[in-house]
């Protein structure tokens, strides 16, 4: 059972390292996907359930904080709580604040990780650096935790409609920035890799999606326009879908 819940660094110890098949990496997307295609099918009936549908924010947020918990349980256990094993990454704090979503509907928080959370979320799965296999509990919880930051914000989406103007996109795009120039000073000072941006050398993204932006320092102005574009598609595939509704209309309907 101890070996399960092993907990070393893989890039530090390329002994240890696995490399996903793809029944390891695909399966975690194709639940993805299918969570998702189920809450579309049954969104009505889960609107006007509304026990049923606050009992499964609950199951997930609380299945998210699990994962949560024991992952930076397993991590300080291992390496000890310093600098470079603090929750600063981008995809951590939409776990916690999905997390807190879940329990509170928080529109704001909402709206923040329908952006961090989705699109961080999906980039981790298509491209993940686990370097642990399906017989280790950090397999479980780096898929599952950022299936979870996916899942629950398109729940919140699709059942109750909780849709992001423009002014919103913006503000979430505005304090990512805040968040980007703060852990761009911090790895700079203690040489960390939070977010993976720093000022001065490349930061280690092999094996994932930022393999495409390059050497520093375009690394890092690719890597500002891919967030930007990124951002401003997401909005308008969103309000593609749902311009016809208003957030006022929408939640007069569920009331």
């Amino acid at each position: 059972m101890r070996e399960f819940f092993k907990y070393d660094d893989p890039f530090k110890n390329p002994e240890i390292y696995h490399t996903l098949t793809t029944l390891e990496w695909i399966m975690p997307l194709i639940i993805v996907f299918i969570s998702i295609f189920l809450i579309i099918l049954y969104k009505n009936k889960l609107r006007q359930q509304k026990k049923l549908d606050r009992y499964i924010l609950y199951a997930l947020g609380s299945l998210e904080a699990f994962f949560y918990i024991m992952g930076y349980t397993l991590k300080w256990s291992t390496d000890g709580i310093n600098v470079s094993t603090l929750p600063f990454h981008l995809c951590s704090i939409s776990m916690l604040l999905t997390t807190i979503l879940a329990f509170t509907r928080n529109k704001k928080i909402l709206y923040f990780v329908l952006f961090t959370g989705v699109l961080g979320g999906l980039g981790s799965l298509l491209t993940p650096d686990v370097g642990y296999s399906y017989q280790y509990f950090k397999y479980y919880q780096f898929m599952g935790g950022h299936a979870l930051i996916i899942i629950v914000p398109l729940y919140m989406l699709i059942v109750h409609r909780y849709i992001p103007n423009i002014k919103d996109t913006i503000r979430v795009m505005i304090i990512v920035q805040i968040l980007a120039i703060f852990m761009t000073i911090f790895n700079t000072i203690f040489k960390t890799n939070y977010m993976y941006i720093t000022i001065g050398a490349d930061v280690y993204h092999e094996g994932t999606l930022l393999t495409v932006l390059g050497k520093y320092p375009w690394y890092l102005v690719n890597l500002e326009l891919l967030a930007i574009a990124l951002f401003l598609l997401w909005h308008g595939i969103i309000y593609i879908i749902y311009r016809e509704k208003t957030n006022d209309e929408i939640e007069e309907q569920i009331a």
